[in-house]
């Protein structure tokens, strides 16, 4: 009977392992929860990222039309000036003609 294993032997290692398997399976169950909260997570930086761009596409279009305002100012001020130009020297023509 030298290669069998006494009872209390067998109960010590038992314990050991039921331990073991105990922390193992804690351990794994965190492990389970990090990972949940990790896929959370991800959706909400999914979204914020979604939100940013959409953000950034609105403040493009906004500056774009910001950048566009002295240029149409400039458009109607040489406008004007052209206008009164010919004005006046259509004027002039008609006093001086007639």
């Amino acid at each position: 009977m030298e290669g069998m294993v006494t009872k209390e032997v067998y109960e010590a290692d038992r314990k050991t392992l039921d331990e073991r398997f105990s922390r193992d399976n804690a351990r794994l169950k965190e492990l389970e929860d990090m990972q949940k909260e990790f896929l959370r997570l991800s959706g909400q930086l999914t979204e914020i990222l979604k939100n940013q761009t959409d953000q950034l596409k609105n403040h493009e279009c906004r500056i774009g039309e910001i950048e566009k305002r002295p240029a149409a100012w400039l458009d109607r001020i040489i406008g004007g000036i052209v206008a009164a130009a010919v004005a006046t020297i259509v004027s002039y023509m008609v006093t001086n003609i007639l």
